[in-house]
């Protein structure tokens, strides 16, 4: 999925046997993070590259000055953005028919 602003978004890749498993986007706004896109390939989930791509970004947007990091969470991965020290809103809304909540931790 390319956005239009990706050329302003700070992206994250990890690679197993020299080939990309996953990737992650962030878009600083004035020291407050949005993930807009994390994703992994099917057959290499579960197996902890996501996490740690996300702490790799993080250590990364804290050098940076970043204080806030949030996203449109899709309920279905609640648990893995709790495991990674992120809060969930209560309020549970939709998008194209998937259910999301906003993630968000202090950086």
């Amino acid at each position: 999925m390319i956005l239009a602003d990706d050329m302003k978004a700070l992206h994250f890749g990890a690679f197993k046997n020299g080939q990309l498993v996953a990737v992650g986007s962030f878009f600083n706004d004035s020291g407050v993070v949005r993930l807009r896109k994390l994703a992994v390939e099917h057959e290499h989930q579960g197996n902890g590259i996501a996490s740690t791509l996300l702490q790799a970004a993080i250590e990364d947007l804290r050098h940076e000055g970043c204080t806030r990091i949030w996203c449109d969470a899709r309920v279905s991965a609640s648990e893995f953005y709790l495991r990674n020290g992120f809060s969930l809103d209560a309020r549970v809304f939709q998008k194209r028919g998937i259910d999301y909540v906003v993630a968000s931790r202090v950086l």
